[in-house]
């Protein structure tokens, strides 16, 4: 006898939580709108107001050489290369400049694996952003933060309470992929593991530094690798509630090592979307990828358990290949938010509404 559909979407309304078999069973459920309507009803029970987020960020990418070599990335050029970069005290200052000129609320870094650089290059970079912004620093991830522990051959929480010391304020969710040791082996088997992922993450929010959560799918993950993912999110959360939001994204294969793989369709991402709503119950938002997108596909996404836009990305470097969402602006978020039937409001980094109403 299999499991009833009716049923499993019974239980996130009625505050009872989802088993694995469960999640799966919506996700390879062909119902989408029974699916995505629980999980917009969740989220309204979840957040009570008429509105919904966006953000505003500068985004600086300090550097694209990355030694992983991780077959899901356009973005990453070994050292060496003629396109690699390390991004200049002058290039950083400018860019975060015109940032907060423009509105930027906070700043985002991320960047590759470096092979070379020395913490204090990474310290100097923080103290940098937070001495011309003053705004709030959203740096790496638990993936940048194993390669600079092993790079400089120290402990994790060691760099990570220097990078605090130095204006961290928060940190990032990529480089999670999906949490499998089966998945991570076959897309990218020089970044740090699932098990050294979620040990960063944990050890950021025990020193206070509250981080995002993400999935990248659409490649060579199957659907129960999605809801081992989830699940190890969940329980992650339950242990720590550090984490402000989760985060799907859709694999975009252009440019990357796996270019005959076709890129998750509406269904796809909306359904994954949906579920890890019903899913993640003690994550408190479920962010759109501005970066996998289009201010349709974000619209839509409201209506399937998003509560948040996203983030207008302010790039400090226009790099197409590897950011296509670079050019979804202000204007189209408020006009996704809108089309959803919710009134817009611009957020901070931790989900704090800064604006009271947002103009066309």
């Amino acid at each position: 006898m299999g499991i009833s559909i009716d049923r499993i979407l019974e239980k996130p309304l009625a505050g009872e939580r989802l088993t694995p078999e469960e999640g799966l069973a919506l996700l390879e459920n062909p119902r989408l709108q029974v699916v995505g309507a629980t999980a917009q009803r969740a989220a309204r029970e979840r957040l009570t107001q008429p509105y919904r987020t966006y953000a505003v960020a500068a985004h600086v990418y300090y550097t694209n050489v990355c030694s992983s070599g991780c077959r899901i990335c356009a973005f990453h050029r070994p050292a060496g290369h003629r396109q690699g970069f390390v991004i200049s005290t002058s290039q950083l200052q400018a860019a975060i400049k015109s940032s907060v000129d423009q509105g930027a609320s906070h700043v985002t870094l991320s960047g590759g694996l470096h092979p070379d650089l020395k913490l204090g290059f990474y310290e100097r970079l923080v103290a940098e952003v937070k001495e011309t912004s003053g705004l709030h620093v959203r740096a790496f991830s638990p993936a940048e933060i194993v390669n600079i522990a092993r790079v400089n051959r120290m402990k994790e929480t060691d760099v990570l309470r220097r990078l605090k010391t130095a204006g961290m304020d928060s940190m990032g969710g990529d480089g999670a992929d999906v949490l499998t040791h089966e998945c991570r082996n076959a897309i990218g088997p020089r970044k740090c593991s699932p098990d050294a992922w979620i040990d960063v993450a944990i050890k950021a929010q025990a020193l206070g530094l509250c981080t995002e959560a993400t999935m990248m799918f659409g490649h060579l993950e199957s659907k129960k690798d999605r809801i081992l993912h989830l699940e190890r999110i969940r329980r992650i959360q339950d242990g720590t509630g550090g984490f402000l939001a989760f985060v799907p994204h859709r694999f975009l294969p252009l440019n990357t090592g796996l270019p005959e793989i076709q890129s998750p369709g509406a269904f796809d991402y909306l359904q994954t979307l949906a579920v890890s709503r019903l899913y993640l119950d003690n994550v408190p938002h479920v962010r759109t990828s501005v970066y996998t997108c289009s201010p349709e596909m974000i619209s839509l996404a409201m209506e399937f358990g998003a509560d948040d836009a996203g983030c207008v990305r302010l790039l400090a470097q226009q790099m197409p290949e590897a950011d296509p969402g670079a050019e979804t602006g202000r204007e189209h978020l408020i006009w996704a938010i809108r089309a959803a039937g919710y009134e817009p409001r611009e957020r901070d980094a931790v989900f704090s509404v800064i604006s009271k109403e947002s103009s066309d």
